[in-house]
């Protein structure tokens, strides 16, 4: 279980390339993007990134979570794709502005108890960001995959257990690299099917280097306009 979670933790490559140093995420993008020498050194740290993610869905989903639920509203951004850093902030109930307006739409506030900041919408109250304001506003746009992973977990159209999160957190890995698969086909549709077979079973012993994999295995269908 250590090395599988210390192999999905170190997929986290594009925060930095070995060797490489540091290469920062913020939003909008990267302050550096990474070359596509940097990127195929990755390959093999990718290894078997994809069913590591789904084994660790399945487990953690199995935890004994306390029974607690909470009634905040949920913030998030959404948008065409399962967002990261980038979209239009919504709630549960509706309400959106644009990331412009945010300052207007967020106000500080204090409590006796606490040197902390608080905030709060200004035309709501109490507001949840993180996973699980994620995954109720945007989980029709999951990949397939980790829609069945979150149906495998027992996860419903939203989840208001925090200590759930960790199983939302491994559903959205699931659909990270899921997505991965997804673009390398769509890059590729110019490609005739032996050299789209041959880049698609590529990808996959990438995420899976098992035994069973390192013969030609894909029968790829591919239906052309």
């Amino acid at each position: 279980m250590t090395h599988r979670h210390e192999r999905i933790l170190n997929i986290g490559a594009l925060a930095r390339v070995e060797g490489e140093g540091a290469m920062y995420v913020r939003v909008g993008g990267f302050h550096q993007v990474p070359s596509p020498r940097e990127l195929r050194g990755l390959v093999t740290r990718l290894g078997r990134a994809l069913d590591d993610a789904l084994a660790t869905a399945r487990w953690v989903a199995g935890f004994d979570f306390p029974d607690l639920t909470f009634d905040h509203e949920l913030l998030a951004l959404t948008g065409e794709e399962y967002p990261l850093e980038r979209g239009t902030p919504r709630t549960t109930t509706g309400a959106a502005f644009e990331v412009a307006d945010f300052e207007d739409e967020i106000e500080e506030h204090h409590v006796p108890n606490s040197t902390a900041r608080h905030f709060r919408l200004v035309h709501g109250g109490r507001y949840l960001t993180g996973p699980l304001a994620r995954f109720a506003l945007n989980r029709d746009r999951l990949s397939p995959l980790a829609h069945e992973a979150a149906a495998d977990a027992g996860l419903g159209p939203q989840c208001r257990n925090p200590f759930q999160s960790i199983v939302v957190r491994a559903v959205e890995i699931v659909h990270a690299i899921e997505e991965d698969l997804r673009r390398l086909v769509r890059d590729r549709l110019d490609f005739d099917d032996e050299a789209l077979t041959s880049a698609c079973e590529r990808t996959i012993r990438s995420y899976d280097p098992c035994v069973s994999c390192t013969a030609h295995f894909l029968d790829l269908k591919v239906v052309r306009s």
